[in-house]
């Protein structure tokens, strides 16, 4: 087989830049020099002219994974947490063999993101060998047995703007579901700022994904920031623009502050902001019904072809 040196010198090179790009950007640009050279850079050049842009893929990330550690006398189990806040956790062992099982009461609640030790399962029998079948799943946020009946949320745009309600409660599109029955698509273009529509803490702040399609690959690909409440409850903000993300995990944010630009990447068929109110009841993540309230105490009801707000924002006279 005949191999390229020089191709493999420019693959290596690729594969260095990609794996030293920042957690905050998924680009590099590509471009030749005076002398014929290639260049691969996670730096934008001074120059765009004749230049490349690429964007790297980026894998779904699920709340945490548990890792399993082979031991001695067994295996010790650890979760990575990722998301800045509490994640709940639930593991089954079954079908494993000549291991001792912990007792805990599910879910486990842990509190993230960092590396978490989770137990040591011994064998029961040190002279015979021990398998181990591991599943889990885990949710964002905690329990909540009585959530409030009465959400209050802001419009999440500013006060100039005016969108209408493309998909409200029940929605017979994508809104069939736990997670998001009670959720609401704003039709609003590209670049819209988001504004926060309560008080929280950043618990996600996704803004690598880029492109959108109606295909099963893009349903957890919407870039997003997830907000905790006092409360307990969430407010999920989606479909936000590819590297258009304004805030940080660990950041506490106020109603009205910006959290970044709409756009629309994901699960979409067109430019939209996805808003949900979640929490974990009965060992499910359901969202809950919610209202929006305008500064003047006007409240709304996101249906389906409203208007948010109804009437036309009165602009201040020039």
């Amino acid at each position: 087989m005949w191999w390229n040196a020089e191709h493999a010198r420019k693959t290596l090179l690729l594969v260095l830049i990609l794996a030293s790009l920042p957690a905050a950007g998924k680009r590099y640009w590509k471009y030749q020099d005076e002398n014929g050279i290639w260049h691969y850079t996670d730096q934008p050049p001074a120059t765009m002219e004749g230049v490349e842009e690429k964007r790297v893929r980026t894998e779904a990330q699920m709340p945490l994974e548990v890792e399993q550690h082979l031991q001695d006398n067994g295996f010790a189990l650890s979760a990575n947490i990722h998301l800045h806040g509490p994640v709940s956790l639930w593991v089954s062992l079954a079908g494993s063999r000549n291991l001792k099982q912990p007792e805990v009461e599910w879910p486990l609640r842990l509190t993230g993101p960092g590396r978490v030790e989770l137990w040591q399962l011994d064998r029961v029998d040190a002279a015979q060998p021990a398998q181990l079948n591991l599943a889990y799943r885990a949710l964002p946020g905690w329990p909540m047995a009585h959530p409030e009946k009465d959400q209050w949320l802001q419009l999440p745009f500013p006060a100039d703007r005016r969108f209408l309600v493309g998909q409200g409660f029940h929605g017979s599109s994508t809104h069939n579901s736990p997670q998001n029955e009670f959720a609401v698509d704003i039709n609003m273009p590209e670049g819209t700022p988001v504004l926060a529509a309560r008080d929280g803490v950043v618990m996600e702040a996704e803004e690598n994904f880029w492109g959108h399609g109606q295909k099963e690959y893009y349903l957890d690909r919407a870039n997003r920031v997830r907000l905790l409440h006092e409360d307990g409850s969430m407010t999920v903000y989606a479909h936000l623009g590819f590297e258009q993300v304004s805030v940080q995990p660990g950041q506490t944010v106020l109603a009205g502050e910006l959290l970044g630009y709409s756009g629309n990447t994901g699960y979409s068929s067109g430019p939209h902001l996805h808003v949900a109110v979640q929490a974990i009841v009965n060992d499910e993540l359901v969202s809950l019904p919610f209202q929006f309230i305008t500064s003047d105490g006007e409240i709304l009801q996101p249906e389906t072809g409203q208007w948010l707000p109804k009437k036309p924002p009165q602009l201040p006279l020039p």
